[in-house]
């Protein structure tokens, strides 16, 4: 019961600081016990009594990560869904946390271009529309918000 202790004060101390998601503890359980030869076995109570004390929750996280990445700066959902992926959130519950965010891309991919648009001011229309482009492509915006939101910022009679 010893090791139980050490594994939990931890994995306590560690999520006083930030969040984790069940994937990340893993690992950090896992090098942890690692580190002070113990059992990989003895980390799943663990894992069990953070999700008991509702300290591990990946659609709760996944939920906020969306929120706050959108409050610093505006993406699509393709840039959200790797994000999560890459913290091993489980493709069904990043998808019901996109769904729970009800994201209008059209209306992010305008918000995005908003700064953008002052910067790429000085180049002919046809290069901006290209800088738009690829700007929101890289955010992780669908191709048919792309083309939206370019139509709208943009004169393509140009």
């Amino acid at each position: 019961m010893r090791n139980y202790e050490k594994l939990m004060s931890y994995a306590l101390r560690i999520l006083s600081k930030k969040r984790y998601t069940h994937a990340e503890m893993l690992n950090k359980l896992g090098a942890f016990s690692k580190k002070r030869g113990l059992a990989d076995a003895e980390i799943e109570p663990v894992i069990q009594r953070l999700f008991e004390l509702k300290y591990l929750d990946d659609k709760k996280y996944a939920e906020d990560f969306i929120l706050s990445k959108l409050r610093m700066k505006p993406a699509g959902k393709f840039f959200l869904k790797g994000k999560l992926r890459l913290k091993g959130i489980n493709a069904e519950i990043i998808d019901s946390a996109l769904s729970d965010a009800d994201l209008d891309e059209f209306n992010l991919a305008i918000e995005a271009l908003g700064a953008g648009k002052r910067r790429w001011g000085k180049y002919p229309l046809r290069k901006q529309r290209e800088k738009a482009f690829r700007f929101l492509a890289s955010r992780g915006f669908a191709s048919d918000a792309i083309y939206k939101a370019i139509e709208k910022c943009y004169d393509l009679s140009g």
